[in-house]
């Protein structure tokens, strides 16, 4: 017998409380295209950064058809530019700023507003969609940075508290100790590696299940950590632009249930811009219509993906986005981190790795923390991604990192 998923649940109850009906697909892209003209004429009015954007758009007189369409694209390089410029809400509305460090060599800060009633919707999202997560949990562990309030840590903790699950908020685990607070923990959250390290060093630990966000998440990590501690392994994708939340997977782990009540989701050739089909791969692009402090219209987050309408077997209906294959490379040039990611942690021995790239001396630096020596098959695998790239791999190996290292920056740095 399947069960609704419960964000879909969630979503069918707020589309009827503002529309009264809702009949699969395209009744839903219809009510969200109703949206999404309310929102085009709210940032037009309060959003200096829209008013000009939009300044030639007439939603009102656009077919619901061609309306997405005929919107332009919002970057994040807009947003880096002048971030106030978004903002629809005075000041004294705002509830929270995020800051996020751009990884281009200017170092620009990118500011994301929230209203606190834009950060509650998250809050609801996250309790509703941890349900079948930690739905046998009485005690939870969070693995992500704890060091804001109202940040993505803080949200979840309330979520679960909400379903009556207790929640240790404790950041990166890096010695015997902080892992002895997690004992008896059901479910565990957190980035992918921090996690698998935590699984291969402490087995003894057993959670029932696991969520992993917040990076790429490459299968094989997900197999690792479902084999070390023997537990049911469940993704999230979201983004600070988002609300921090976006899509969860359900009980059935085909795909990713989105938060459609509050933001629509496309996929556009990464290239062009034109619209992908249901079910082909290209760049996830959202609009996030139902925020009241900062609404992103037709938001291009570089990552790759695709949508599926496919009945989920949970008796879902509605798209659900499927898995997130990474960060868009424009060039095809150098090696991505997605690509060192599925070579590497397929060899069951390494733990965690770091990269440089130095196109100058067309020689790629790969440090491997493993147990034991990297595979044969994982060193050729490598060089032969490099030559690919017409570069050339040194590889290199050392044991596991001493309790107490922080958690290193994900990335390959660029050293030229």
């Amino acid at each position: 017998m399947t069960m609704l998923s419960i964000v879909d649940g969630q979503t069918i109850a707020r589309i009827k409380r503002s529309s009264g009906d809702l009949r699969g697909v395209f009744s839903l892209r219809a009510w969200q295209t109703g949206q999404i003209r309310k929102c085009v004429s709210y940032v037009r009015e309060n959003s200096e950064f829209y008013r000009q954007r939009l300044a030639g758009v007439d939603a009102e007189k656009l077919d619901d058809a061609c309306l997405l369409e005929s919107l332009p694209f919002t970057f994040p390089g807009d947003i880096l530019d002048a971030p106030e410029k978004f903002l629809c809400v005075p000041a004294k509305e705002v509830g929270r700023v995020v800051s996020l460090r751009s990884s281009g060599t200017t170092g620009q800060t990118k500011r994301i507003f929230l209203t606190g009633g834009d950060v509650e919707r998250t809050v609801d999202f996250f309790a509703e969609g941890m349900k079948p997560i930690a739905k046998t949990s009485k005690k939870a562990a969070i693995g992500l940075p704890a060091n804001a309030l109202g940040g993505v840590a803080d949200l979840l903790v309330r979520a679960l508290e909400r379903n009556g699950v207790s929640a240790i908020c404790h950041g990166p685990v890096v010695d015997t100790a902080t892992a002895a607070l997690l004992e008896g923990c059901g479910c565990f959250v957190g980035a992918p590696v921090p996690l698998l390290k935590l699984s291969c060093a402490y087995p003894r630990l057993r959670p029932m299940s696991v969520l992993l966000s917040a990076d790429y998440i490459p299968d094989a990590v997900m197999e690792r950590i479902r084999e070390n501690w023997h537990c049911e392994v469940f993704t999230h994708y979201g983004l600070t632009e988002t609300g921090f939340g976006c899509a969860v997977q359900c009980h059935e782990r085909k795909g990713h249930h989105i938060r459609h009540s509050e933001m629509m989701v496309e996929i556009v050739d990464p290239f062009t811009g034109s619209g992908r089909p249901y079910g082909q791969e290209g760049e996830i692009t959202v609009t996030t219509f139902a925020n009241a402090a900062m609404p992103l219209i037709r938001y291009r987050t570089g990552d790759i993906g695709s949508v599926d309408v496919s009945p989920c077997e949970c008796g879902g209906t509605f798209p659900r986005l499927g898995k997130v294959r990474g960060r868009f490379c424009s060039d095809g040039i150098n090696p991505s981190i997605q690509e060192l990611d599925d070579i590497v942690f397929s060899d069951r021995g390494i733990l965690d790795y770091s990269a440089s790239l130095s196109r100058a001396q067309s020689k790629m630096s790969v440090e491997l923390e493993a147990v034991d020596a990297p595979s044969q098959a994982t060193v050729l695998a490598i060089e032969s991604l490099c030559m690919r790239k017409g570069i050339y791999a040194a590889i290199s190996h050392r044991g596991k990192a001493s309790a107490g290292l922080p958690q290193k920056k994900r990335g390959i740095s660029l050293i030229d």
